[in-house]
């Protein structure tokens, strides 16, 4: 039994690795580019952005699936897109519609593996273990985000940025692990048949996590562009910055079991402290080093945020609205995303002049018009 639940909570941290694995996408666009160059930049940006809008949807019919069909199977389905996914990238001549096809399949991939996994957690750990597990698979999200990056700037630049896609095509291996320790829900899961879940819980998280996921991918969405204007055009240098907003969010995986016990859902407004922090860093530093230092600070908020989020949700919800619950919030995180994409242009309005540096000013406030109402939430639970 012991080796079983060591076999499983490998498993389920293993596949996490996979849920951010479409930041390796935007490492090879340049090459892409060069492969097509009758594409313009918006559809070339397109393959990397595409897999978020899948995301979303395929997250809340995961959730709504999970009344029928069980939550291994949703996994493994999972896997197997991954891994069409990862051999028509690689294996398949290259072409802009495949690869296209390849963003489709990979956002639904991921989009199915967010809920399935958390529901999983949710009916297999109880108390301080599904707490310390919450934790862990947020670190392992930030983990494979880095592994993947690292993996697609190496194959791309020695190989062929095509054979990057065989990262997803890996997912066979998750497969196996899964048919071995995952085990299937008991029938009385597959007989629910209506699920009513706290609107006003779900609400206040989903708005939370939207807005929140919004200002933290806008610093990795603009960060190139604003080490350029800082003069740094160094792509090691901004490869690594890239990474460092990950190491960050290890981090506060790692030590958020720790936190969480002492802090309870207090660790959300420590989570945004720390983003706004990081902003004020970006914002005002030109030296490498304190923007170095800026992005880790900034970085340990996802964890904080996301990882809080669900296991309040998790401890307030009914147990049979739960999973639904998680994958509603989940899917509003994700579209958060999009939003990060409107703050240059809402900087254009208070900013007579643009830079990035004013981008990261505005989401600054923003998190400080956000901080009360979290207050305010929090005491009304």
């Amino acid at each position: 039994m012991i080796k079983k639940n060591r076999g499983l909570k490998f498993t389920l941290l293993f596949f996490r690795f996979y849920q951010m694995s479409m930041l390796g996408i935007p490492v090879i666009l340049s090459e892409v580019s060069k492969e097509f160059p009758s594409c313009s930049l918006s559809l070339i940006q397109l393959i990397a952005t595409l897999p978020d809008i899948f995301i979303m949807i395929f997250s809340l019919c995961a959730g709504l699936l999970f009344v029928k069909v069980t939550k291994k199977k949703i996994m493994l389905a999972s896997c197997l897109i991954f891994i069409l996914s990862g051999c028509i990238g690689a294996l398949f001549p290259a072409s802009y519609l495949n690869l296209v096809l390849c963003s489709v399949l990979l956002g639904s991939a991921i989009g199915l593996l967010i809920p399935s996994v958390i529901g999983v957690i949710n009916d297999c750990f109880k108390g301080q273990e599904k707490t310390k597990m919450i934790g862990n698979q947020n670190m392992a999200v930030s983990v494979g985000a880095i592994i993947c990056t690292l993996f697609f700037g190496i194959v791309s630049s020695r190989y062929s940025w095509n054979l990057c896609y065989l990262f997803y095509a890996a997912a066979l291996f998750v497969l196996v692990l899964i048919l071995l320790f995952v085990p299937s829900e008991q029938k009385k899961d597959k007989q629910k048949k209506n699920i009513n879940i706290n609107r006003k819980l779900v609400t206040f998280y989903s708005v939370l996590t939207l807005l929140f996921f919004s200002v933290y991918n806008a610093i990795p969405v603009n960060f190139s562009i604003y080490m350029n204007q800082l003069g740094i055009t160094d792509t090691v240098l901004i490869s690594i910055g890239s990474c460092l907003l990950l190491v960050g969010s290890t981090f506060s995986g790692w030590i958020f079991y720790h936190v969480y016990q002492r802090l309870y859902k207090t660790t959300i407004l420590l989570g945004l402290l720390c983003l706004m922090l990081g902003l004020l860093v970006l914002a005002f530093s030109n030296n490498v080093i304190l923007i170095f230092s800026g992005l880790v600070i900034a970085g340990m908020s996802l964890s904080f945020v996301m990882a809080a989020s669900t296991n309040q949700i998790l401890a307030k919800e009914r147990s049979e609205a739960a999973e639904l619950s998680v994958a509603v919030m989940m899917a509003a995180s994700d579209g958060g995303g999009f939003l990060s994409n409107l703050y240059p242009l809402i900087t254009g309005v208070f900013f007579p002049t643009f830079s990035i540096k004013q981008v990261y000013i505005v989401c600054f406030f923003l998190l400080l018009l956000l901080i009360p109402v979290v207050l305010i939430g929090n005491s009304n639970e």
